[in-house]
Parts: C-alpha cells; sequence; structure tokens
C-alpha cells in the first residue's frame, strides 16, 4: 500500500470507519428490503397494507364511509371514501426506506450498546406515528383541499418525515452519543 495512502487512512480512521458502517448498514438493509418487495410483486406489501390501515382508522375518526379497496395484481390499496377513491397507497408510502437511512446512520456512531437498544426502536416508532400522521393529513388535504394536494405531497409531508428523521439523528449526535 502507497505510503499516502496509509496516511490517509491513519489520519481520517474515523470519518472513514463512519461511512464503512453507515454503507454497509444501509446496503444490506436495502438488499433485505428489496427481498422483501420483491417477493410479491403484484400485490401490496404486508408492511404497507398495515400503514393504509391505521391510516384509514385515523381518518375515520373525522370521517364515515371510508374502506380500503385491495386492488387485485396491482401492489397498491385505493383509501376510500364512499365509493370515490381519495388517495392510493404504495410501498412508497410505508416509511421503510427512510427507516433504514435512520438506522444506518445511528448504527454509523459508535455508541454503547444499550443506546441502541432503545433508541433504535424509539426512533423507529417515532417515524412510523408521524408517517401515519402526514398520510391522514394528506388524505384529509384530499378530502377537503384537493387543490393543495399535490403540493403537499410533493413537497411539504416528504420534508416533514426527513425533517423528524434529521431531528433523531440530532438527537442522537447531541445528547445521547455526545
Amino acid at each position: 500500500m502507497p505510503q499516502n495512502i496509509k496516511k490517509f487512512i491513519t489520519k481520517n480512521k474515523i470519518a472513514l470507519l463512519f461511512l464503512v458502517k453507515f454503507f454497509g448498514v444501509y446496503g444490506v438493509f436495502t438488499f433485505l428490503y428489496s427481498l422483501y418487495l420483491s417477493a410479491d410483486s403484484q400485490s401490496i406489501d404486508p408492511f404497507s397494507a398495515l400503514v393504509a390501515e391505521q391510516t384509514n382508522i385515523v381518518i375515520g375518526f373525522f370521517h364515515e364511509g371510508l374502506w380500503l379497496n385491495y386492488l387485485e395484481n396491482t401492489p397498491r390499496i385505493l383509501m376510500m371514501h364512499y365509493y370515490h377513491p381519495y388517495q392510493a397507497i404504495v410501498e412508497g408510502c410505508n416509511a421503510l426506506s427512510v427507516m433504514i437511512l435512520f438506522i444506518a446512520f445511528i448504527v454509523a456512531f459508535k455508541a454503547p450498546f444499550y443506546h441502541y437498544f432503545w433508541y433504535i426502536p424509539f426512533g423507529l416508532f417515532t417515524l412510523h406515528v408521524f408517517n401515519i400522521t402526514r398520510i391522514t393529513l394528506l388524505g384529509l388535504s384530499y378530502l377537503h383541499f384537493p387543490e393543495y394536494a399535490v403540493m403537499l405531497h410533493d413537497y411539504a409531508f416528504p420534508a416533514v418525515i426527513y425533517g423528524v428523521t434529521m431531528t433523531l439523528w440530532f438527537i442522537w449526535v447531541k445528547f445521547i452519543v455526545k
């Protein structure tokens, strides 16, 4: 190994270890997630279905006549208000890719094991709750303010879920790992 590469690795050992752990965990979980999705590409995956069901329950507090239309041979669920679809749930709605990103970042930082043991489930639960809230608010916007729904779907609500993720990372780095 050339001397300058060895010097670079020695000088940047902590940063390089962070990157190796981050991309290693991210790569493994992304690969496992792709296997999970490819198991049955003709129907919605079980976690996305759970997200749709939980969102339907929450929106049901504000509206009656809601039901889910599980489409055959299609990886989507239509959320229905009486007989009118107002929102579709697809794999991307489940926030699992954001959760994978969250886990990879947390694991990349060196910390005592017990911090990972409680903070990762806490973070995943928080992201799931915010995701259900995000989809609920989006559904309500489709029902009441459809003219704003596309802007909310494409810009505002992705910013919310990524903002929550970044806040969880900040808390991890600033207060947990130190």
